[in-house]
Order: structure tokens, then sequence, then C-alpha cells
């Protein structure tokens, strides 16, 4: 039970990033922190969407960069 809630929210989740700008999508990004599970889970997912919008390159040429 507890699997699917967690699915279901992951997809609910990966809906709403689809709707979001490349630069909102890497702004997102680089404020997650990693050592959270569901953070990393939502990180994953950004990437997801920028590779399927072929923008992973915005990742690396980002201002958000430390």
């Amino acid at each position: 039970m507890e699997r699917e809630n967690e699915k279901e929210n992951l997809e609910m989740q990966y809906l709403k990033i689809i709707n979001l700008s490349d630069e909102l999508l890497v702004k997102m990004f680089y404020e997650l922190k990693i050592n959270k599970q569901e953070e990393k889970r939502l990180m994953f997912l950004i990437l997801k969407e920028l590779v399927s919008r072929n923008k992973l390159n915005m990742l690396a040429s980002s201002k958000h960069v430390n």
C-alpha cells in the first residue's frame, strides 16, 4: 500500500515538473538537497525531463553552479 502511494506521488510530481520552464527546472535542481531521499527522486525527475527536452547542457552552463 505504501509503495503504491509512493509511486502515485512520484507520478504527480512528474506531471507538475513537465509543465515547468527549462530555467525553472534548472533553478529547482540546484535548490534541492541531495541528502534527502525524496529530494533525490525529485532531482532525478528534473534530470529526466531536461534530458527529454535535450536541455541537460543548461545545468552545466547555469549561473547557479557553486
